[in-house]
């Protein structure tokens, strides 16, 4: 080290003069590095001196580029020519003004802008501070980025502190990653009062936690760097004592890279690859400003001076900006007070999308609310959104963003949870107005669920906000607590495990910080408790050799061999029962490819419910989804074990018990109960709507009169497919045979007991194992049939010779070659078309959620939101009903074809209901169509949410011009009782209308006239469970769930 002393007055002069030749010293460095350590002020004498040495140290490390240390007070070396020698200049504890004069300063400023570098150590933010002339240098305090403040300066000395990393960044990399801290003693200094400033321009690498009570104690920047006026700065307020320089590696290191850095030599620099490879260290997803996303930009709303843009559109229409097209700067990469913010206007619709994919990851950001809102939420809560799982194409959602699950962000809602465009996850929730995050609660699906809890803070402070992912699991953290979590994540019905992260814009402008990124392999304990979900998520192999699809039945293979069934106080699955009281279950295929069992009789999904060995198994999950996970392994013949995937144990009867709850108790294999298992028929009734004509006069059909009574007749009529009395619906007994139940009505053809000649064919109550009324099917060469008695197979049925009006149709021996005995049937286009609203085709702005009427609906329409259904066939349709509920004012519905704007064929007018949930149906005449249409649902109405819509049903002439059927109102004073029911049930308030009952599998059970308003309904023959019941008028219907016990 070269120490330049100070030279007595006459020798000074002969010393500048010949201090060109001295520069040109060859020291056998890299380069040079000049300490100035003058002051006018209170003097760091031990710091100074051991910052010295340890810069000749550190300049010696043949691990880097080499540096030589000239350190001295004397101002007269900051010349032009002679600070062109060094590439860094060291300002160490400098203290006081008045250290330079013009010319020296001109060339200090000179030599940054040149692209040296600059070092401050300590009190070099106590120098140039003044208030005289002497004592100001505003260049300086920009360069070294802050002034201490006077009266008091600092805290005492050598008090313990707590700093947090900001940022990752070369330079402080061995401390740690953003989010890391490092404990230090040390004399913290004060930027607030009298005079104290930090510049806005400083990067900060380090800011120290509270150091006491006052306004200036607050956690505040203590070390930075930046660019500046053409070079590089460094400064840190550490270094008060001498012993940090001496032996705090930490700081040694950090000053090493330091002044490498400012030399622009610092070939170590850590390449952020945007988190592609994650590790357990943070990534910053900001270090390289936008370098790590793509900009995906929506069609703008009330944006002017976009060319080819348009104003107000409806949510996904339009032509969105697309890719890299940012016209209004919606996103940027700001810097405030030395940190990196992504600052989000909210102009335009938009989504800033990672360049990669990852999984298993905890994500962190903080964000706070900016003030400007944009159309077309200008009088909605300010909104945003941290998109997680994306996959898909751009524009997948309102044409801006992609599928994915939302972590919702907005006023008073953070933490949500809304499912884009097919990509869904299971939430434990409650329904309490709305589904609502309950740890160990039932699990749901759908496109939202409400955070548990809002520990939201004011708008204007920071909120911290984090996503822990692994798997098809993930948690929603918001300032620290848990507000949502889901699991078994699914695309498109596939398991979903990965995707990139986008952020959303949503006409709100606002600010993030901190956002970052690393590996995660595990949840926090605590939350795996309060969640129940036992072990991390797994993918297990299970046996593809399942009967999916079919009904089933299990009991315990060894002990007292008792059938498996559901408690009816708190649905545990039980081992207690006889053959008569066994449980069904549906046998479905799970996303990953193991299995699900739903409950026949209540229609809900087997789960395991609690933690590990100690859940109980119960059939309790209250939507398609909510399911437990089970490895079905075979153990012998109709034999299998069953290991849940939820906890990894196998289920088992309680330790073989008798008469004992079901716990997946099992711990190693082998520890299993082995379930017999029976499939049962599981095979659907065909039903088509037909038209029977007679061969040789077609001008003729059988024909069963006005309503329905046991012993009418049956009789010829001139053939008329819009006479609901010559319709016929044809049920598939199997076999061969068939029955023929009158249209809307629960009679059918009946050819009495026994056969003969000119017996009776007459009406009689539907009864499905009556062979009386089944008929062998004798298929003809051109397509005509004989229809012959099952239980009396020498007759047939005969309509007599010609045509007659009026002539009862009999029984004649079926072996007869005559065509009085031939029929064509005929299929009629189905009379209802029932369309689920949540299986829409397409739509723009609208959501789903789950439904008291068991499944779906759609929610959240607000006006100009739609809904499209393609290829709907809407030949002879004459009217539509529509199932709604709102507590709002509500608005309408019109119904076009072809596009938003296309030909209106009807429109429904809908009112307050008394709730989003309170159902009701409304009608309206369909007209102006015919063949295979796509059918819009176009919403318009006032502000807010307009109404709920949970089916659609279109229906032919045949129910509208039935003037048999008076029109009834149908609502909430129509009442079914008891319910359940056991044996019988009395429908009231519904004369003059059909009651139509199906199963959960949506096969027709019953139909039967009202014509009462105290109807009685038999359905002792039933099976227990779930069915559903339509009441229909000529113009409004109702349905309602009915549980058989």
């Amino acid at each position: 080290m070269k120490k330049i002393s100070q030279f007595k007055n006459k020798v000074l002069l002969l010393a500048v003069c010949f201090f060109s030749l001295l520069i040109q010293f060859t020291y056998g460095q890299d380069f040079n590095v000049l300490v100035f350590h003058e002051t006018n002020g209170f003097r760091h004498t031990g710091a100074i001196n051991a910052s010295i040495t340890m810069l000749e140290e550190l300049g010696s490390n043949v691990g880097h580029d080499t540096w030589s240390v000239d350190a001295t007070r004397d101002a007269s070396v900051f010349t032009t020519q002679n600070l062109a020698n060094y590439e860094v200049i060291v300002f160490s504890n400098t203290t006081g003004g008045d250290l330079l004069n013009d010319s020296q300063q001109a060339a200090m400023e000179s030599f940054i802008q040149n692209g040296g570098g600059f070092v401050g150590f300590h009190s070099a933010t106590d120098t140039y501070r003044g208030t005289n002339a002497a004592s100001i240098w505003p260049w300086y305090n920009e360069l070294v980025g802050a002034i201490v403040q006077t009266s008091p300066n600092h805290t005492s000395n050598n008090l313990p502190g707590v700093m947090n990393l900001l940022v990752n960044h070369p330079v402080t990399d061995h401390i740690g990653n953003a989010g890391d801290t490092w404990s230090h003693e040390e004399e913290w200094y004060y930027w607030e009062l009298n005079g104290g400033q930090l510049s806005n321009t400083n990067q900060n690498l380090l800011e120290v936690q509270a150091t006491g009570n006052q306004s200036y104690d607050a956690t505040r920047p203590i070390t930075w760097l930046k660019e500046f006026d053409g070079g590089r700065s460094f400064y840190t307020a550490l270094g008060h004592n001498g012993s940090t320089y001496e032996n705090n590696q930490t700081f040694r290191q950090m000053i090493e890279k330091a002044v490498l850095w400012t030399a622009n030599r610092l070939d170590t620099d850590i390449i952020n690859d945007c988190g592609a490879t994650l590790t357990n260290q943070w990534t910053d997803l900001l270090e390289n400003d936008l370098e790590c996303w793509e900009i995906w930009m929506g069609v703008p709303h009330t944006t002017t001076g976009l060319p080819g843009s348009s104003n107000n559109v409806t949510n996904g229409s339009g032509t969105p900006l697309g890719l890299e097209n940012d016209p209004r700067n919606v996103y940027s990469v700001i810097g405030v007070e030395g940190e990196k913010q992504l600052y989000i206007t909210g102009e335009v619709y938009g989504g800033l999308t990672t360049l990669n994919e990852y999984e298993n990851y905890h994500l962190s950001m903080e964000f706070k609310w900016g003030e400007l809102k944009w159309e077309p939420r200008l009088n909605q809560l300010r909104d945003s959104g941290i998109l997680y799982h994306c996959n898909g194409e751009h524009g997948s959602f309102w044409d801006v963003w992609k599928s994915s699950l939302e972590f919702q962000v907005q006023e008073g809602d953070l933490g949500d949870y809304i499912g884009l465009a097919g990509t869904r996850g299971l939430v434990p929730s409650e329904n309490n107005g709305g589904l609502t995050f309950t740890p160990m609660a039932p699990l749901n699906t759908g496109t939202l669920i409400r955070a548990g809890s809002n520990p939201e803070l004011p708008n204007g402070q920071w909120n911290l906000l984090e996503v822990i992912v692994i798997g098809d699991r993930a948690i929603h953290y918001v300032n620290g607590v848990m507000v949502n979590a889901l699991q078994d994540a699914t695309w498109n019905g596939n398991a979903v495990t990965s995707g990139q992260i986008q952020i959303q814009s949503e006409g709100a402008e606002l600010y993030y910080r901190n956002m970052r990124i690393k590996s995660e392999t595990e949840f926090p304990a605590e939350d795996l408790e309060t969640l129940g979900w036992g072990d991390n998520p797994s993918t297990p192999t299970c046996d593809t050799d399942t009967p999916i699809g079919e009904i089933i039945a299990f009991r315990k293979s060894g002990g007292d061999q008792k059938w498996i069934t559901i408690d009816s106080s708190n649905s545990n699955l039980i081992a207690n029962g006889e053959e008569a009281d066994r449980a069904l279950f549906y046998l479905e295929q799970h996303t990953n490819g193991c299995i699900a069992l739903r409950s026949v009789a209540t229609d809900k999904y087997v789960q395991v419910v609690g933690t590990n060995t100690n859940a109980a198994i119960r059939a309790n999950g209250n939507a398609p989804g909510t399911w437990e996970n089970f490895g079905w392994e075979p153990k012998g013949a109709n034999q299998v074990a069953l290991k849940s995937l939820f906890n990894n144990g196998w289920v088992q009867a309680n330790w073989n018990v008798d008469n004992s709850t079901l716990f997946p108790l099992g711990n190693a294999d082998g520890t299993w109960e082995t379930f017999d298992y029976e499939i049962l028929d599981n095979s659907p009734i065909n039903e088509t709507l037909v038209h029977i004509t007679k061969r040789n006069t077609t001008g003729f059909a059988i024909d069963g009169g006005t309503g329905g009574t046991n012993g009418q007749n049956v009789t010829l009529s001139s053939a008329d497919t819009s006479d609901e009395g010559q319709l016929w619906v044809e049920i598939d007994r199997g076999n061969g045979y068939y029955s023929y139940q009158k249209y809307g009505t629960n009679y059918s053809l009946d050819g009495d007991d026994g056969g003969a000649n000119n017996q009776t064919v007459y009406l009689w109550e539907t009864n499905d194992t009556n062979q009386n009324q089944q008929w062998q099917k004798i298929a003809l060469a051109d397509g005509g049939y004989k229809l012959i008695k099952r239980n009396a197979t020498g007759f047939a049925i005969n309509g007599g010779s010609g045509g007659v009006e009026g002539r009862d149709v009999n029984l004649w021996n079926s072996s007869s070659s005559s065509q009085n005995l031939q029929w064509y049937i005929t299929p009629i286009a189905t009379v209802d078309i029932r369309l689920e609203a949540e299986d829409y085709n397409d739509m723009s702005g609208i959501q789903t959620e789950n439904s008291t009427e068991s499944g779906e609906n759609v929610g959240w329409i607000n006006n100009g939101d739609w809904l499209r259904f393609d290829n709907i066939n809407l030949s002879g349709i004459s009217n539509m009903d529509a199932c709604i509920a709102t507590r709002n004012a509500g608005g309408t519905m019109e119904v076009r074809i072809g596009s938003l704007t296309g030909t209106l064929i009807g429109s429904v007018n809908v009112s307050n209901t008394g709730g989003f949930q309170n159902w009701t149906t409304v009608n309206t005449d369909i007209s102006n169509v015919s063949g295979t249409q796509d059918i819009y649902l176009v919403f318009t109405g006032g502000s807010g949410y307009l109404f709920n819509v949970n089916w659609i049903e279109f229906n032919t002439s045949l129910r509208s011009n039935n003037s048999d059927i008076d029109t009834i109102k149908i609502t909430s004073d129509i009442i079914i009782y008891p319910n359940p029911v056991k044996t019988t049930a009395t429908i009231q308030n519904a004369a003059n209308s059909i009651i139509t009952i199906y199963d959960i599998k949506g096969s027709k059970v019953l139909t039967k006239s009202i014509s009462s308003d105290n109807e009685i309904i038999d359905i002792s023959e039933f099976s227990t469970g779930i069915y559903y019941g339509k009441v229909s008028g000529k113009r409004t219907s109702t349905i309602f769930k009915i549980i058989k016990e």
